[in-house]
């Protein structure tokens, strides 16, 4: 992403037909809303995402997620992600939405 990404604060792409998402650097980004990409298989969340604390992937095809650089994330969307196996994630989410997933 641009050099511009490091304002970046509040980002949605929902139903787009994204497959990869490469966030790059994103140090203010709070919240990511991706609901309904479908096609998406792969998210590279930035090395430290410290003031994210919504992130919406509702029936994404994502198979692993590795959120352990975003403490202060307090809601996590996962509905409908059914080929998702591996999570890693901050114990201080207060919200997890995951039913029809299969972890």
């Amino acid at each position: 992403m641009p050099d511009d990404s490091l304002k970046l604060q509040y980002f949605e792409l929902s139903h787009s037909k994204l497959k990869t998402l490469h966030l790059g650097s994103a140090p203010n980004l709070e919240a990511l809303i991706l609901e309904g990409c479908n096609d998406l298989v792969e998210l590279q969340m930035p090395a430290e995402s410290p003031k994210l604390e919504y992130l919406d992937l509702k029936n994404s095809k994502l198979t692993n997620l590795h959120l352990m650089n975003t403490p202060n994330l307090k809601t996590l969307i996962l509905e409908g992600c059914n080929d998702l196996v591996e999570l890693e994630m901050p114990s201080e989410c207060r919200k997890l939405a995951f039913s029809s997933s299969v972890i």
